[in-house]
């Protein structure tokens, strides 16, 4: 085994173990907000809206949802992606949303 796999095989057992707050988990994310996320990013086409649930509400492997609804699969990473960093940009400010109890 070479010292390079070792490494990234380390790295990518770390991520698992410590995920980043808000981090989408395949299969595991709320449907309504899923549903939220895709509002407020620019995903338009239905298509890939359709499989990225496929994916994050249902836990279907991303080739097969990607081969499904018609998306690629490198179009399908790059909205996956994006979902991820809006959903751990909204952990991030939510600290900062004021209580009703706080006034401004």
């Amino acid at each position: 085994m070479s010292t390079e796999y070792k490494i990234n095989k380390t790295m990518a057992s770390y991520a698992r173990d410590f995920r980043i707050p808000g981090t989408l988990i395949p299969g595991k994310v709320n449907k309504r907000y899923f549903q939220l996320l895709v509002n407020i990013s620019c995903i338009r086409n239905d298509s890939m809206r359709e499989a990225l649930a496929c994916v994050m509400i249902s836990g279907m492997k991303r080739k097969d949802a990607c081969e499904l609804h018609g998306v690629s699969q490198s179009h399908f990473s790059i909205k996956y992606r994006d979902l991820q960093v809006i959903s751990q940009t909204i952990v991030r400010m939510y600290q900062y949303i004021p209580n009703e109890s706080e006034k401004l």
